[in-house]
């Protein structure tokens, strides 16, 4: 039989298992911007590092979305940013 307090306890259960798989996906985002921003800097080909700096700027989009759901409006730390 479904009661209140198992509703509460599924509900329990998916919002830890959303947040584990959304900590997951920000780990394995922040390595792609990792890995696309080292090739984007030692790329020389102009239009080949113009496409890199598109790609990183997707992969921080999407990863600006799993901070809404972590944590709401707060944003999470980025990614280092390459030194100017």
């Amino acid at each position: 039989m479904i009661t209140p307090a198992t509703l509460v306890q599924a509900a329990a259960f998916s919002d830890t298992a959303v947040r584990s798989a959304s900590l997951l996906h920000v780990a394995l985002l922040d390595e792609f911007i990792r890995l696309t921003r080292d090739a984007a800097v030692d790329e020389a080909d102009g239009f080949i590092r113009d496409s890199l700096e598109e790609t990183l700027a997707a992969l921080r989009w999407e990863r600006d979305g799993y901070a809404v759901v972590l944590h709401g409006a707060m944003i999470l730390p980025q990614a280092a940013a390459p030194a100017a």
